[in-house]
């Protein structure tokens, strides 16, 4: 839909205003007025720091689609960010009951998988016991299909279908990657092209090399300064993590050499650590508040998560685009150095400014 790829692209370049705008005529339409754009709707809100709008928006996806769990967390953090404490430990609850009823689905299923596999083997054993070098006895015929029939018949346990937005999700998540990847190539490439070029301006200031660095730089330049992530409404926090769990899970893999930055399965282990984390930072709030409320395995769990260091677990990135931040650092002074010879000074000083605000 053209109004959805408007509004990504708004919410994309850090206009969650404009976003909005164009969201609103999706819900004005009956056919587009779906959970998924309510989510969107929620995270625009939040990005604004429109809480009480995120939290309607969000608890209305959950009550389109209960067993929702990303949805679920992320108004957990808006529950805890709005001093919802309660709220926010209900709703932790709530995923890991979700996540109990999954894996005891899974167990049925293998458990009845590996049962009916057993007596299909148990048939088949019976029926070469019944015969006479390899062939039936004519007492005892049996055919293929009757030897073979309990594995070619497996219960099928119905399980619980993926609702419309967890399949907007997951497809959303896989272009995600594909294009944080070849965001991350793009920018290896230009990085490679930029070193190149470095000693022909050292040495001699070469006009055309000077030129070409800032068309180079300007691009790497350009995707930083759209990274939200970045620039946070409080200054005084240090920058963590990124939002965009797609690109977390890039950037902690790109450093291991054993590690393929394409795979997925990363995906549920950082699920587990913002849940085990969430517990942590909940606990304490209680604790500080003097409720009683019963927390003995909310602190049980995050004691285990974090094998009882009661300091609180945080994952620091060190990388943009599978490049060190230190790199990025020398490259944008670089950067500057080209504007300044190439007569942009004020340009120069423009650019630095906005990257020394950066978190």
């Amino acid at each position: 839909d053209l109004y959805t790829d408007v509004a990504e692209t708004y919410a994309e370049v850090g206009n969650p205003e404009m976003a909005l705008s164009t969201y609103q005529r999706l819900m004005d339409r009956e056919e587009t007025n779906q959970p998924s754009v309510w989510e969107r709707m929620a995270k625009c809100y939040r990005e604004m720091g429109t809480m009480d709008a995120a939290q309607e928006y969000a608890e209305a996806v959950i009550h389109a689609d209960p067993s929702d769990i990303d949805i679920r967390l992320w108004l957990a953090e808006v529950y805890e960010e709005l001093g919802q404490v309660d709220k926010a430990y209900s709703m932790i609850q709530a995923v890991e009951l979700i996540q109990e009823e999954e894996r005891n689905e899974q167990e049925s299923a293998s458990a009845s998988l590996t049962q009916n596999t057993a007596a299909g083997a148990a048939a088949a054993a019976t029926a070469f016991m019944q015969t006479e070098n390899g062939k039936h006895m004519a007492s005892q015929q049996l055919s293929p299909m009757e030897i073979w029939e309990a594995p070619s018949s497996v219960v099928q346990i119905e399980r619980r279908k993926p609702s419309e937005i967890a399949i907007r999700r997951r497809r959303e998540a896989e272009e995600e990657r594909k294009r944080c990847i070849m965001a991350m190539r793009n920018a290896e490439i230009a990085f490679k092209k930029l070193d190149l070029l470095k000693p022909a301006i050292d040495e001699s200031q070469d006009p055309a090399a000077i030129r070409e660095y800032c068309v180079t730089a300007q691009r790497l330049y350009n995707d930083w300064r759209h990274m939200r992530a970045f620039f946070r409404s409080d200054r005084n926090k240090p920058f963590i993590m990124y939002r965009n769990t797609v690109m977390a899970n890039l950037e902690s893999c790109v450093l291991g050499d054993d590690v393929d930055v394409r795979s997925t399965s990363s995906g549920q282990a950082t699920v587990q650590r913002r849940l085990a984390q969430m517990k942590k930072r909940l606990s304490k709030k209680k604790k500080r508040s003097g409720e009683q409320a019963s927390t003995g395995s909310l602190a049980a769990a995050a004691a285990a998560a974090d094998g009882g260091d009661e300091r609180e677990e945080t994952v620091v990135a060190m990388s943009f685009r599978g490049q060190p931040f230190d790199r990025w650092f020398d490259m944008f002074l670089m950067y500057g150095k080209c504007l300044c010879l190439d007569g942009e000074p004020e340009n120069a000083l423009d650019m630095l400014d906005l990257i020394f605000q950066s978190s």
